[in-house]
């Protein structure tokens, strides 16, 4: 179950497709029993990434039911702010979202929903903030989450620099996503056609 909802959200990261990965994700949880959460053990941890991958797939009903499961272990559902989070987000209260994630630490995977949410508050320079320290926090799972965020992360940095007339910094995030994308499967490699060429066009403006 986990490495499917780990896979769900990696794919709809890199697709975009949230319906179909969501759809993938659902199928299991249908097929499969979950294990019971009341314990410290991986169990719980499964319940866990469980609510954080629906609530950012788009199902909220989903992620809430995984954070009343996490209820029964205090340890893990006090300080999970993670989920609270992101289904804030999806319900627009994006204070309230960054008011949860800002709590977050030794972690990674919340350092773009946190940013979107500044973003949504017009605190451009807070987002930027987060989306580099993506590049750069350390986390267990920080190959995980780069599946799921990296490349997204890298071309919106593009984009906010940008914006802002800092085409070097432009330039250079867009050069990473193009790197990253490099060896990817094939119908990612306009993708990374494109990162080259915003790249390409940010440099021409320095």
């Amino acid at each position: 179950i986990r490495e499917t909802s780990w896979f769900s959200v990696m794919r709809a990261g890199v697709t975009g497709d949230s319906a179909r990965s969501l759809a993938m994700l659902r199928e299991v949880l249908r097929n499969d029993l979950l294990p019971a959460s009341r314990s410290h053990s991986a169990a719980a941890y499964i319940y866990r990434d469980l609510g954080r991958h629906l609530a950012l797939l788009g199902d909220t009903a989903g992620a809430r039911a995984m954070l009343a499961s996490l209820q029964t272990n205090w340890y893990i559902y006090r300080y999970d702010y993670h989920i609270r989070g992101l289904i804030h987000i999806a319900a627009g209260r994006f204070p309230e979202a960054i008011a949860e994630l800002r709590e977050m630490r030794f972690s990674s995977g919340h350092l773009p929903p946190l940013a979107r949410a500044y973003e949504a508050t017009g605190a451009i320079d807070s987002a930027i903030a987060a989306y580099e320290r993506l590049l750069v926090q350390p986390d267990p799972d920080a190959p995980l989450w780069d599946a799921v965020f990296l490349i997204h992360v890298l071309e919106r940095l593009g984009e906010l620099y940008l914006s802002r007339g800092e085409h070097e910094l432009a330039a250079a995030r867009y050069s990473l996503a193009a790197e990253v994308l490099r060896d990817a499967d094939p119908e990612l490699r306009g993708r990374a056609q494109r990162a080259r060429g915003l790249a390409a066009d940010a440099r021409r403006l320095r």
